[in-house]
């Protein structure tokens, strides 16, 4: 009987899940390297590297980085940790649908005559640059030219929203200007759009969730600006708001709690 104790990279790659592009990445990076190299030069992997491999994909897998995987080989607790900004962006996830729902459901959509592309298309759009704020928001060592991006796509989002969109949907657009400002720690940006946030929500008679994101996104600003006194002054007053929706309570109060976190 035949005991087969060496494979080809192709052959590792099947047994481990890992790409065969990624292997010699992971080989050139000195992740993980083959044993040895076979008469013509190609990558040849010990039967004792799969389990080593199938960690390695498991841990590609969860997303941890090459960095983060050698530290976790290495005996370092990473897990705990990535398990921790995983939980958090899955929280901000859920609140990103919720906020998503509420654009989508808010006041009907009004016809409009005055641009050129069909409601249906700038509803697309609006929604579409909505979503792209915040995944580049989740975005992990931006640059300047990302920051740039965050800010045209918040404006554009904003812009196609108030072709079609009713008062919420211009309130909840001029919101998340003042987020990606406040974000990138812009503060007089960031409190220019959150003052007219609150402005269309006394013009429009919005409450409940509007008017208590109206003052978060003012508190947040004012923390940004250093103003801690009136981010307090703002943070009382979200929290005041009454919300009925529990699930619009919830993620106000955890919008609330990063804008103290800012503040301590």
């Amino acid at each position: 009987m035949t005991v087969v104790s060496d494979h080809q990279i192709g052959e590792f790659s099947a047994l481990t899940g890992l790409p065969v592009k990624t292997l010699r990445y992971y080989d050139a990076i000195g992740l993980l390297a083959p044993t040895a190299l076979s008469p013509a030069g190609h990558r040849v992997y010990a039967d004792t590297q799969v389990d080593l491999g199938t960690r390695i994909a498991a841990l590609r897998g969860i997303g941890l980085s090459p960095a983060l995987i050698a530290q976790s080989l290495a005996g370092h607790d990473v897990l705990t940790e990535h398990r921790v900004r995983l939980q958090a962006r899955l929280e901000r996830t859920r609140g990103q649908l919720h906020l998503l729902t509420h654009l989508l459901e808010g006041d009907p959509m009004s016809p409009s005559t005055d641009h050129h592309l069909p409601d249906e298309d700038e509803r697309r759009l609006a929604v579409g640059m909505f979503n792209d704020v915040w995944r580049l928001l989740e975005t992990e060592n931006r640059d300047a030219a990302t920051d740039d991006e965050l800010v045209h796509l918040a404006h554009a989002s904003r812009h196609h929203w108030g072709r079609i969109g009713g008062p919420a949907q211009l309130a909840r657009g001029e919101w998340l200007c003042s987020r990606v400002f406040a974000v990138l720690g812009r503060a007089e940006p960031a409190l220019h759009h959150a003052r007219r946030v609150l402005a269309l929500c006394v013009e429009h008679g919005l409450v409940d969730w509007d008017l208590g994101f109206a003052h978060e996104a003012l508190a947040r600003a004012f923390a940004v600006a250093g103003d801690v006194a009136a981010a307090r002054t703002e943070l009382a007053r979200a929290r005041d708001e009454r919300v009925e929706d529990e699930g619009d309570r919830a993620l106000l109060e955890s919008d609330l709690a990063t804008v103290e976190a800012l503040l301590n």
